[in-house]
């Protein structure tokens, strides 16, 4: 019990991404609560950002058919996503890859980072966010 109290402010001081927990789905309460960040940084033309938006696009639909993806909406802006049944048995790497697809999709195909939320679409509670090229989970 000492050694999961001492892990757990440990876990607490560090920022995401600074515990090995951070590698597959560690953060703090506070990576939760940041505002949505939108940073472009791309170098595709926008014949290539139309490509790569709608490869992202057809991704998002396969993880719909699967029942990874429940659903998404962009309001002001910020991006939501609702994720469905399959997303709790899902391999960590193959979630990293799909929030990467809908980062792409979000960003209309460019490269850079948006971050967003994403909630569980049967509970409507919010399970994780994406931020820094890493899905935080609380």
């Amino acid at each position: 019990m000492l050694k999961q109290v001492k892990e757990w402010f440990r876990a607490l001081r560090n920022a995401p991404g600074d515990t090995t927990a951070a590698t597959a789905f560690g953060a703090t309460r506070r990576t939760l609560q940041e505002p949505a960040k939108k940073l472009i940084k791309s170098d595709r033309t926008p014949e290539e950002a139309v490509r790569h938006k709608e490869e992202a696009r057809r991704k998002l639909d396969e993880a719909k058919g699967i029942g990874l993806l429940d659903s998404w909406k962009v309001e002001h802006e910020v991006p939501v996503l609702w994720v469905g049944p399959a997303w709790d048995n899902a391999d960590p790497k193959a979630k990293k890859v799909f929030l990467q697809h809908a980062n792409t999709f979000f960003l209309d195909g460019q490269e850079g980072f948006i971050a967003f939320d994403i909630y569980d679409a049967r509970t409507r509670r919010k399970i994780a966010r994406w931020g820094n090229f890493e899905p935080y989970v609380d």
